[in-house]
């Protein structure tokens, strides 16, 4: 979804066709549109491209969309309803955890997994998902890469997907095994709004990124034409707190300076830890010798860090593990005690990223050049925002041929299986009811008829002809004489 221009390391690819020009070259990708194709096809150097392509919906799966004020029931009368494993996306951690939580206490085996667990927690849970037939795992977006499971009967989103390429990824997570499944897009009202301020937020300018790359250097203590090669943990939440930056603004910037190659974000759960030293150097100093393991591990820090007495200074836990041939939770302790003792005024919270900045510090110089592809991407933005939106509010027409056109890929005939087409499909029953009620009542109005000479006379399907008869029946408006034929009562 962000294109080919987010993608700089690629660009270099076109390298291969200098060094090797008779070597054949193959490109894979899974949800790109004739754009995208377009651009890998040009930056790639590709000379006139065998394109394959499949349907990117499978005919196994039913897509259904909602609006609705009881999403949790909703929720967990499909979940009740289905006989294998599936995925309820929900847009944020503590949702995850708090739709699991109320779905476990409704019966259901239920788990959750978002980007705030560490990578133990997240193995466990991903393994019991898939090695239990009938759990339900609610989760955010972190849940997407590399999960092949083939009995997932449905997907639920509870929210508006950001990008028509995410959701297809996402719901392409169902059938996999050719059996059927269900893609359930389960919306409030308030949602869209909620999604209109998210695409909003995630339009920025070069000014936009200019700023926040300076916001983040500072953070971060980085010098400028230094910083190359150094690797932090960033809380994101404390982060928006000191600069006044709104969380997904600040997702969005921290994505454009990863794509366009001035940092490496990561996904990591982990810790960080500040401190100053605020004893008197004699009580500190008697103190430590107190304690020679906590004082082996204060000393060091003295040693390493400048400054810790005048101000609170971010730790490296590792790198002082390295120094000390100690454990990171021997650190930790010793950390807690010297605050027990009012040696150190002590932080220690948990980071949602890790970031590795790739290019020395330069602030303008550094953003500039990718002016453009920084326009493309906010032209992107809202071009997501427009088609998602038309795709969820249409109502009339095949929700799988929307998708398809989409990808430049064509849909002959209907589905059949989206929630459009059963809609039309009801109402097109509804109404070839009523005009075979209308002729029965027509034909009777002279003669009495069997069904025989019912069903001769009325061009509409025979079963639909005896089930309308059996209404007509029921609700006395025929009746049947002695000899099987249909009188108007």
């Amino acid at each position: 979804q962000w294109g080919f221009d987010f993608r700089p390391a690629y660009q270099q690819l076109k390298v291969l066709r200098q060094l090797q020009p008779q070597t054949p070259i193959l490109a894979l990708t899974g949800t790109a549109t004739e754009e995208i194709t377009a651009e890998i096809t040009n930056a790639l150097e590709l000379r006139e491209p065998k394109i394959f392509s499949r349907p990117l919906i499978k005919e196994n799966i039913q897509l259904f969309i909602e609006q609705r004020e009881d999403v949790f029931e909703r929720i967990l009368a499909i979940s009740k309803a289905q006989k294998g494993s599936g995925i309820v996306y929900v847009p944020t951690r503590k949702l995850s955890e708090q739709y699991a939580h109320n779905l476990k206490n409704k019966g259901l085996d239920c788990a959750f997994f978002h980007g705030g667990m560490d990578q133990k927690q997240k193995q466990t849970a991903l393994k019991n998902w898939l090695t239990r037939p009938a759990q339900v795992m609610v989760a955010t977006s972190a849940f997407g890469m590399g999960i092949n499971h083939a009995g997932v009967r449905f997907v639920i989103h509870t929210f508006v997907p950001d990008a028509i390429e995410s959701y297809i990824q996402e719901i392409g997570r169902a059938g996999r095994d050719g059996a059927p499944a269900q893609a359930w897009l389960i919306y409030h009202q308030h949602d869209i709004a909620q999604f209109k301020r998210r695409k909003k937020n995630q339009i920025l300018n070069t000014e936009d990124i200019k700023q926040f790359y300076r916001h983040l250097c500072n953070y971060f203590q980085i010098a400028y034409g230094e910083g190359a090669g150094e690797i932090f943990g960033l809380a994101v939440g404390e982060f928006c707190t000191i600069y006044d930056l709104n969380p997904t603004k600040a997702m969005a910037a921290l994505n454009i300076l990863d794509r366009i190659g001035i940092i490496s974000l990561k996904h990591q759960y982990g810790s960080k830890t500040r401190l100053q030293f605020i004893a008197e150097n004699t009580f500190l100093n008697d103190a430590l010798d107190d304690n020679p393991g906590a004082g082996m591990i204060g000393r060091n820090i003295l040693r390493l860090y400048g400054g810790v007495f005048q101000s609170k200074i971010s730790i490296d836990l590792y790198q002082l593990a390295r120094k000390t041939g100690v454990t990171i939770e021997q650190i930790k302790a010793a950390l807690i005690w010297m605050q027990q003792r009012e040696l150190i005024d002590l932080e220690m919270f948990q980071t949602d990223l890790q970031l590795t900045f790739l290019l020395p510090r330069e602030d303008a110089r550094s953003v500039n050049p990718h002016r453009a592809i920084i326009e493309r991407h906010a032209k992107r933005v809202r071009a997501q925002e427009r088609d998602v939106l038309d795709f969820i509010h249409q109502s009339q027409g095949c929700l799988k041929q929307t998708l398809a056109r989409y990808f430049g890929q064509v849909l002959n005939t209907d589905c059949g299986q989206c929630s459009n087409c059963l809609s039309r499909k009801k109402q097109s029953s509804a109404n070839a009811g009523h005009a075979i009620a209308e002729l029965i009542l027509n034909l009777l109005k002279d003669q009495n008829l069997t069904i025989f000479e019912l069903r001769e006379n009325i061009n509409f399907d025979p079963i639909d002809i005896d089930t309308v008869l059996t209404y007509l029946h029921n609700e006395q408006k025929i009746g049947i004489d002695a000899a099987n034929r249909y009188f108007l009562r």
